[in-house]
């Protein structure tokens, strides 16, 4: 009986297709797992107001854990929640660090007052404004510039994050969220209540903080002075000029960037935001790099008088004019390979539209259109 099932067993595997038998087992695609994985190029969806509040609460968390593992990424994270706020109302000066603090504040608001429910966020792209039930967190559809069509937290939302968060500090996290990284500054840990009322938008100890700071500014100014003194003392007891003379250049500015220098290195130690900042910010930022391109300008001078000097050691018989002009044209091209390294700001767009090169060459032939030169007769050209 044995052998008759052994034949019946054999002879139905012989019948069977080749191609059962040969089937291989199914495996796994090894691009499946990375079509699933998220690109880090991704760009942050806004197009309607789910995608973008989706967008921004997910950036956030991320952003949090970041900070909490000490990742690189924090930052990135923080910068693509930030791409969901409309910045049009904050000023050019200060406007990522106001982006920055408005999308913690936001997000502390949110994970102390509101469980959001996604289904329940329009995902349509025909409102011009949605708003956050039981809140003034709105976001609105951009009707012009480089972001037109896109959906963002309206500039008036995030004006007032502070201000909202200041109403739901007090509530706890809501079950299951991270909050928004947001920690009372140091500052105003070590300070008393009495020092933490305002004025102008600025507490007391902020106040005092910022005139013990103009103090030391003033204090640094004179002692870059006294150094000032003694390096030209010592300079003057050598053969040469020429150091006494970069010495009497750069003395003057060099004073003033110890002073502004002393502040920029100092605004994160004032604890201020909002539009306070942002004044403060810009009027130190203008005061630092105007004394930096003085320095500039006083170099480019200092280099066109031992210019001068040594050409008229070899060529008694040139044109004085020649060389003034000369000077004078290398102090203009030292402030344009100045300016048009700036990064950000005016002169970033100046140079966008006139390159820094064709100025090089406008400039100095303005001065032979309106007669200062002849270049035939010169032979400058």
């Amino acid at each position: 009986m044995r052998a008759v099932l052994l034949l019946l067993a054999s002879l139905l595997l012989m019948s069977a297709e080749p191609s059962i038998l040969a089937q291989p087992v199914a495996e796994t695609p090894i691009v499946a797992s990375s079509a699933v994985a998220e690109s880090p190029l991704a760009p942050v969806k806004t197009d309607s107001p789910r995608d973008t509040i989706r967008s921004f609460m997910r950036a956030m968390e991320r952003h949090v854990q970041a900070v909490m593992a000490r990742d690189r990424m924090a930052e990135a994270w923080l910068d693509d929640a930030v791409r969901c706020l409309d910045l049009s109302g904050a000023s050019a000066v200060g406007r990522e660090a106001t982006g920055r603090e408005a999308a913690r504040y936001l997000k502390e608001v949110i994970d102390r007052s509101i469980t959001i429910d996604y289904e329940k966020v329009p995902a349509t792209t025909d409102l011009e404004r949605w708003r956050l039930r039981g809140t003034e967190i709105a976001i609105h559809q951009v009707d012009s510039g480089d972001r037109k069509g896109e959906f963002l937290f309206t500039p008036d939302t995030v004006a007032r994050a502070k201000t909202f968060f200041v109403k739901v500090q007090a509530l706890p996290l809501l079950p299951g969220t991270l909050g928004g990284g947001f920690h009372t500054p140091w500052q105003e840990q070590m300070v008393p209540d009495s020092l933490k009322q305002d004025f102008l938008g600025i507490a007391y100890w902020q106040w005092l903080l910022i005139t013990s700071l103009i103090f030391v500014g003033l204090v640094m100014r004179q002692l870059v002075r006294i150094l000032g003194f003694v390096v030209r003392q010592v300079t003057k007891r050598t053969s040469v000029s020429w150091d006494d003379e970069l010495v009497e250049a750069m003395i003057g500015p060099v004073t003033h960037l110890g002073t502004t220098g002393i502040w920029f290195a100092s605004l994160h130690l004032l604890g201020i935001s909002g539009s306070a900042y942002t004044v403060i910010a810009f009027l130190i930022k203008g005061a630092f790099f105007i004394n930096l391109a003085y320095l500039a300008y006083k170099l480019a001078d200092f280099i066109g008088n031992q210019m001068e000097r040594r050409v008229q050691e070899r060529h008694k018989d040139i044109n004085q004019g020649l060389l003034a002009l000369l000077k004078q044209t290398l102090k203009i091209l030292a402030l344009v390979f100045w300016t048009s390294s700036r990064e950000t700001g005016f002169w970033k767009k100046f140079y966008s539209w006139v390159p820094a090169l064709l100025l090089c060459y406008f400039i100095p032939g303005i001065y032979n259109s309106i007669g200062l030169i002849d270049g035939n007769a010169s032979k400058l050209y």
